[in-house]
């Protein structure tokens, strides 16, 4: 077996158990190998030691909660795989620079996706342009299955939020499971339109009753741009005029 397929098995299981207790010595197990060399492998492949790897993906997931949900921030830590609430605070502060409850009430957004070692990872070469958008990164993912609709409005302002919720109840009621769907959106120029403003979403995932009727069809999805920071949505807007046009940005994973 490759060093690859190793450390992505140790990733799979960590991810099946992110919201239990975890220990390395049951990872190693699991990767058939032994912990020094766990170690040594992960972070080579990874770039992140393997603890901070579950801390960084436990706090994802309670900075996704935390933004949409209205659970208690004591019991999202605690959801999220964290054995006390001090240290789901102290965690959180240290890798998003905010208290959970500042987090969720700021326009700043914390990502550490799921890392998948089959994927390819690329940043843009042009120097200038990496130091010019220092909080955008660009990944590119392998063909997925996916399900688009574009909201329109007459209003710039909560434009995001509005078009999500109304995705996921489109979605619903076409009893399709949010569960395990990545939602992705981008802003979209409408300009000559009845509404000036849109916003397009993409909900990426395994959706066996998806149809037209729901929204539009992208079977080869496949990229996005993940920012994090104060100004990441203005990042965003002018990185991307610089890229192929179907250039993502994760905005609203689902918090179950």
């Amino acid at each position: 077996m490759q060093s690859g397929e190793i450390v992505q098995r140790a990733i799979d299981y960590i991810e099946d158990h992110l919201t239990e207790s975890l220990t390395l010595e049951g990872i190693a197990g699991v990767a058939a190998m032994s912990l020094p060399n766990l170690y040594r492998l992960f972070h080579s492949l990874t770039g992140h030691p393997i603890k901070e790897y579950i801390r960084k993906r436990r706090i994802n997931e309670a900075a996704n909660c935390l933004r949409n949900s209205d659970l208690p921030t004591i019991d999202i830590g605690y959801r999220c795989g964290f054995e006390s609430y001090p240290t789901f605070i102290k965690t959180f502060k240290r890798l998003t620079g905010q208290t959970p409850g500042q987090y969720r009430r700021s326009q700043v957004v914390y990502s550490f996706e799921r890392m998948n070692l089959k994927e390819h990872v690329s940043y843009l070469e042009e120097r200038a342009l990496s130091e010019r958008f220092p909080e955008v990164r660009v990944i590119r993912l392998n063909p997925q299955q996916g399900i688009g609709h574009l909201f329109v409005s007459e209003y710039e302002e909560g434009i995001e939020t509005a078009a999500i919720d109304h995705f996921r109840e489109r979605l619903s009621s076409h009893r399709i499971d949010l569960n395990g769907l990545r939602i992705f959106g981008w802003n979209v120029d409408m300009e000559g339109e009845t509404k000036p403003f849109g916003y397009q979403l993409l909900a990426v995932g395994t959706m066996e009753q998806a149809d037209e009727a729901v929204g539009t069809l992208f079977p080869d999805a496949c990229g996005w741009i993940v920012c994090s920071g104060p100004n990441a949505v203005g990042s965003e807007r002018q990185y991307s005029k610089h890229l192929e046009p179907f250039v993502l940005r994760v905005v609203a994973p689902q918090c179950v």
